[in-house]
């Protein structure tokens, strides 16, 4: 009996490394980093419907905090996601290479983009009047 088998059409396979290029995830993160400001474009028009559903005649009303809620749902989830992905290429990846670099980048542009968005929800909540009633409560 001949031990020999017949020649596969399939290549053999590599042995996988350490790749020298992009991480899928830090590429996925920067994607949902740009995402996420866009996607205000689906749910501002339901953050406005919202505002205009709970405001009150002349102060706000006890559902004022819905149209902000509304507002940031699906931004909040595009990201959190890209973060996640990012904190996992930066633990992965080494640091100084193109993958590490694209996760900071997205990183980056997040905290731009929360800190862009909570300045712009607290001056919505003070225009509105949320928080006067309750410094009337404290004196």
């Amino acid at each position: 009996m001949n031990n020999v088998q017949p020649a596969s059409p399939d290549p053999p396979l590599q042995p996988s490394g350490p790749s020298t290029g992009t991480d899928r995830g830090a590429v996925g993160s920067l994607i949902l980093a740009f995402l996420a400001p866009i996607s205000i474009g689906v749910t501002g028009p339901i953050g406005i419907f919202t505002m205009l559903m709970t405001a009150g005649p002349s102060a706000h009303t006890p559902l004022t905090w819905l149209a902000p809620v509304f507002f940031w749902s699906l931004p909040l989830l595009v990201g959190i996601s890209s973060v996640s992905l990012a904190r996992s290429s930066l633990r992965t990846c080494r640091r100084g290479s193109g993958a590490w670099v694209v996760a900071v980048i997205s990183l980056s542009f997040m905290g731009i983009f929360f800190l862009l968005g909570l300045i712009v929800t607290l001056q919505f909540m003070i225009g509105s009047g949320f928080f006067d009633e309750s410094l009337q409560r404290a004196y």
